[in-house]
């Protein structure tokens, strides 16, 4: 009889992909919501999870989920329903969010702004004396699930 759980046990990270719903035009299917959560993880924090936009015929546009890092780290301000702005070079720039893939793609000097600024916040220092906040140690429920 085999072990059936070597494959955790060997893997170094591992994520669990699940539907976040379809993308709609109309009638037809363009494309689907993936959303993924690292279970295990040898090289960085595990536990996170993110939702991103995978289209049939573009496949994966990395600039769709930095709108949704800027206003959750407060770096992108929502104007209204449609639209946001955010503070560049001492003035609002706005933009629709449905369009801001595109709008980035064709401002150079923004994009770089807000890929930075990203990069910032999501980079986890390895070295835990360079660390700034405070380490806390969480216990995990134990779970069969994976």
């Amino acid at each position: 009889m085999t072990n059936k759980k070597a494959i955790p046990f060997h893997s170094s990270v591992r994520i669990m992909l699940s539907s976040a719903g379809k993308i709609r035009v109309g009638n037809d299917i363009i494309g689907m919501g993936i959303k993924a959560k690292v279970y295990k993880n040898k090289l960085g924090p595990p536990f996170r999870e993110t939702v991103f936009n995978m289209y049939f015929d573009k496949g994966l546009i990395q600039e769709e989920a930095w709108l949704d890092y800027l206003k959750d780290y407060g770096i992108a301000k929502q104007i209204s329903a449609q639209k946001s702005a955010i503070e560049f070079k001492g003035e609002a720039v706005e933009f629709k969010n449905r369009e801001f893939a595109e709008f980035i793609k064709d401002n150079v000097e923004l994009r770089k702004f807000c890929l930075d600024e990203i990069k910032k916040r999501l980079y986890v220092e390895q070295d835990p004396s360079k660390r700034t906040e405070e380490i806390v140690l969480e216990e995990m429920p134990a779970s069969d699930e994976m």
